[in-house]
């Protein structure tokens, strides 16, 4: 969830509905990607263009000869949580959980770093179904699998290219995106709290000792009952201000970092406030059935892709001619939570709209890791439709040229008429993407 994650909620309290109809769909996909990490098994569950999204990932990865296995526990109290979000013929359902998380980075088959095991993350997960199979009969669509573009109907008499047969369970529903947002792990501050306090009361016996050792030596003299009650009695002090003293300096770190993080969160906050509200706003204007939460998943999709692709130029949902600085050593991309408006325009029938994307990136520089907080400015466009659907994916396109179909993923040329395809004319469409400095 974003930074107006509370505003959002409470716009959508009425929506929100614990587990929902995609549960399954969501813990098959939760299951699947620690296999993808650390096998290299391609989800089930995901979108074609996810399914792209994750090549190019591993792509990278090999380029550094790096792997990062990723491993979801559940967190005991904490269930999945549903919003939907129907248009005319597909629905989209919010779906996200708390969940515990374990990532282990290995470099040359080597592990090099990881992530403590108690750390949580919220997961969502956009998934996108059908709202009538009839409905959807007549669009384009992937074969899943040889990728040939074919109408839905045909898929279910039988791919004509490679004979395959799908039934509509095998095409939606589709994880069509997803992020993960960090959360703060009780267990790990208690522990934290735990470690301090015991450190301060041997640090504090150790002084006492040191400090009073002919005391005790006449002390070990008293009569047995009376050297129990004085011991006792001592280790009592010395365990109760261990417990004050190491309260108040586990207290003043943690006060110390989340004075820090504050600075951090209060400029992301003061960024993206009210973002949310001001989108929808404005977007509702133009299009009655707007989702917010939908349009934010496909930023991140978006600009986890461009950063992760080589050579971004050649992907269709990049028209911008800037090249994207100083992403080829990312291995991993964390969404902050944070998405802030920054300007919102409609001109000749196109909507633009400037947004500010805060995530946490892993680098690789000199066979280390490091982790660093990181803006990035993107602008992306979209032509006004009287009749848009959230169900879109670039992966099945039809040519407004000549009327042919073909998988956009990868190429920005029509291969029948050659003329360029443009995704704005039916979907958002990055046109820069920027590191804020």
């Amino acid at each position: 969830m974003s930074v107006d994650s509370l505003e959002g909620l409470l716009y959508h309290m009425r929506n929100v509905k614990k587990n929902g109809m995609y549960q399954s769909v969501f813990h098959r996909f939760i299951d699947e990607i620690p296999d993808w990490s650390s096998k290299g098994d391609r989800p089930k569950t995901i979108s074609r263009q996810q399914r792209y999204s994750l090549e190019m990932t591993e792509k990278r990865w090999k380029e550094h000869n790096l792997q990062i296995v990723t491993k979801y526990e559940n967190v005991p109290g904490f269930d999945m949580m549903s919003v939907e979000y129907p248009n005319k013929k597909y629905k989209n359902v919010l779906c996200f959980q708390e969940m515990r998380v374990r990532r282990a980075y290995f470099h040359n088959g080597k592990e090099i770093k990881r992530k403590a095991k108690n750390n949580c993350e919220v997961i969502s997960a956009n998934v996108t179904d059908v709202t009538n199979n009839h409905d959807v009969y007549e669009e384009d669509y992937n074969c899943p699998n040889c990728g040939a573009v074919e109408k839905i109907k045909n898929l279910e008499n039988g791919c004509s290219y490679c004979g395959t047969k799908f039934k509509m369970p095998d095409l939606f529903p589709k994880v069509t995106s997803y992020y993960t947002v960090p959360t703060i792990d009780n267990k790990r501050v208690n522990r934290g709290r735990l470690i301090s306090i015991l450190i301060s009361i041997c640090v504090l016996a150790g002084i006492m000792i040191f400090n009073n050792v002919e005391f005790f030596r006449e002390m070990a003299k008293d009569p047995l009952p009376i050297l129990i009650i004085k011991s006792i009695f001592y280790l009592g002090v010395l365990i109760f201000c261990g417990v004050v003293l190491g309260t108040i300096i586990y207290t003043m770190g943690l006060l110390l970092n989340i004075s820090f993080k504050a600075g951090e969160s209060a400029n992301m906050l003061a960024k993206t406030r009210g973002s949310k509200r001001k989108m929808e706003k404005k977007m509702r204007k133009v299009e009655q059935n707007f989702s917010y939460e939908f349009f934010e998943a496909k930023m991140v999709s978006m600009v986890k892709m461009l950063l992760f692709c080589e050579n971004p130029k050649v992907l269709t949902i990049y028209q911008g001619s800037d090249s994207i600085e100083e992403c080829k050593n990312i291995v991993d991309v964390q969404y902050a939570g944070a998405i802030g408006l920054r300007k919102f325009q409609i001109e000749n029938g196109i909507t633009y709209v400037s947004m500010e994307l805060f995530l946490t990136n892993t680098r690789i520089k000199n066979d280390k890791l490091y982790d660093k907080d990181e803006r990035y400015t993107v602008t992306v466009a979209r032509r006004i439709l009287p009749d848009y659907h959230d169900g879109f994916e670039i992966t099945k396109v039809k040519c407004h040229y000549c009327g042919g179909s073909f998988d956009a993923m990868k190429i920005k040329k029509c291969p029948y008429c050659n003329n360029e395809y443009h995704l704005m004319d039916d979907d958002w469409t990055v046109m820069k993407l920027k590191r804020s400095k």
